[in-house]
């Protein structure tokens, strides 16, 4: 079983999350780095928002990015935590050459993003241009192969029970090479997290 973002969710909650606060439109936006344009058509209905938008959303209101993503709005506990996402029932982003799924991100403050990814980029294909964002990266592959290629190394492949970290304001990309595709286990930083993957979408 899988999950999508219900359209206008995210803009529903962040409008409800507003008014309780108290925050005005202009405020949202100089804590978030989205513009208020932006925010006003979220809020309406208008617009969605890219992947990298949402974890800037979420990281600028110090929320996780189930606040806006889960099926259920998220409800900070007193005392010990923990976040649960079911199997296949994570928020999906779509992207030309990758399908992430949000995984157990369900803790106010948190400064993390998990992910799980399936890499639909193949050496057949007209590659992506190279990604970038702030902080570091970490990868273990789940199952199958893939070639990792990036800015300041020789590509390096990487197959089932392999790991790797790496400084991902180095530009980078993911290509699979075996079939079906590579899926992966992703941790991304997200605090100060501007440009993630500007093409992914809902």
């Amino acid at each position: 079983m899988t999950t999508s973002i219900a359209p206008g969710m995210i803009g529903a909650r962040l409008k409800a999350l507003r008014k309780r606060e108290g925050w005005t439109l202009t405020e949202v936006s100089a804590r978030t780095g989205i513009s208020q344009g932006t925010l006003s058509k979220l809020e309406n209905g208008l617009t969605k928002l890219n992947f990298s938008s949402v974890v800037k959303l979420a990281s600028g209101l110090n929320l996780p990015v189930t606040a806006f993503t889960s099926p259920e709005p998220h409800v900070e506990a007193s005392g010990s935590r923990r976040a649960v996402t079911r199997a296949g029932m994570g928020a999906r982003f779509q992207a030309q050459d990758i399908e992430y799924e949000v995984l157990a991100d369900g803790l106010a403050g948190m400064n993390k993003v998990f992910l799980r990814a399936r890499i639909k980029q193949h050496p057949d294909r007209e590659f992506v241009e190279f990604r970038r964002h702030p902080g570091q990266e970490f990868i273990y592959v789940l199952s199958g192969e893939f070639e990792l290629q990036t800015e300041a190394y020789a590509p390096i492949r990487l197959r089932e029970g392999d790991s790797v970290v790496f400084d991902s304001s180095m530009g980078h990309r993911y290509i699979s090479i075996s079939e079906p595709d590579t899926i992966l286990l992703i941790e991304m930083e997200v605090a100060s997290y501007p440009t993630v993957v500007e093409d992914l979408i809902i």
